[in-house]
Formats: structure tokens, C-alpha cells, sequence
């Protein structure tokens, strides 16, 4: 297994809206994209994008210092 660090503040995710059946949640970042969901369905994708941009809207609006990194 590969793991795979980013920026949370730099760090976009994109996703084809609707999705179609080759589309795949991207994680981009400072000229580096990993692309990822291949196993799931594609509106399963669109939900994890969606979930990623939450969870990433809620990090950088925590106070400096209070996030896990």
C-alpha cells in the first residue's frame, strides 16, 4: 500500500457533476493528482467527493494550531 500526503489547505477535489460511469474523484494538489473510487459505483464517488470537500471546509476553518497535523 502507497500512502499519500496533502496539504489540507491546498488540496482540491474534483469530480465530474453529474458523475459518469469513468469518472473519479481526484485529489489535486501542487501539480500532483491521485485519483481515486475506481471500486465504487459513480454515485457513490459524487458522495465521497462531496463528503472530502466537508470534511476539508470544516479543517480550514479550525483556529491555527487546532488541526491533527
Amino acid at each position: 500500500a502507497r500512502c499519500w500526503r496533502f496539504e489540507p489547505y491546498w488540496v482540491r477535489v474534483e469530480m465530474d457533476e453529474p458523475p459518469r460511469p469513468g469518472s473519479l474523484v481526484t485529489l489535486t494538489s501542487h501539480g500532483r493528482r491521485l485519483r481515486i473510487g475506481a471500486f465504487l459505483t459513480p454515485d457513490e464517488r459524487l458522495d465521497l467527493a462531496r463528503a472530502l470537500r466537508q470534511a476539508l471546509r470544516r479543517h480550514r476553518e479550525l483556529p491555527a494550531g487546532c488541526g491533527p497535523c
